[in-house]
């Protein structure tokens, strides 16, 4: 039961990992595109 939670809360922080990389590559892909820098 104790392995089964630990193999589960690395899944989680595996796929927040992913997701968290993904956010900030669509963040900074915002902050360089010219449509972001043309707003006020």
């Amino acid at each position: 039961m104790i392995l089964d939670v630990h193999v589960n809360s690395r899944l989680v922080a595996k796929l927040y990992r992913k997701r968290g990389e993904y956010a900030l590559k669509y963040l900074a892909a915002l902050r360089y595109s010219p449509v972001f820098r043309t707003w006020p």
